[in-house]
């Protein structure tokens, strides 16, 4: 019971976060819904929003769904920020981050920032990193 409970928090915490990072979007995720506006009046396509924003959507929820759905997770990911403009992969490695440490129930996350954060090699981001 505790496990469901600890899941579907997490499942709030994902739709609460990517309302944040998505500040100028409305998803529908039950109904597999993005809106232009958080009305929900102006319907868009996937394939209408830009290569940054996808890639972004869909690490961040690939992510979530594979921590909450699973007991332990080990997620590898090579060079996720490789379609995003330089600034945003600048703050890529804080943001994924800072994600998981929002989305994941404290007791599930442990040492999985370190372990991201020191596994990063690309100069633009380590440069980033170490500001």
């Amino acid at each position: 019971v505790i496990e469901s409970v600890v899941k579907f928090c997490e499942v709030i915490k994902l739709k609460r976060y990517l309302a944040e990072t998505f500040s100028d979007l409305s998803f529908d995720l039950e109904n597999s819904r993005i809106y232009a506006d958080k009305e929900r009046k102006h319907l868009l396509k996937f394939s209408d929003l830009s290569s940054g924003i996808r890639q972004k959507f869909r690490i961040f929820t690939s992510v979530a769904m594979q921590v909450i759905t699973a007991q332990k997770s080990l997620i590898l990911i090579d060079e996720p920020e490789i379609s995003l403009h330089l600034s945003w992969q600048r703050s890529f490695v804080d943001e994924l981050t800072d994600f998981l440490e929002n989305v994941t129930s404290e007791s599930r996350i442990k040492g999985a920032v370190s372990l991201w954060k020191n596994s990063v090699y690309k100069p633009s981001i380590l440069a980033a990193l170490s500001k």
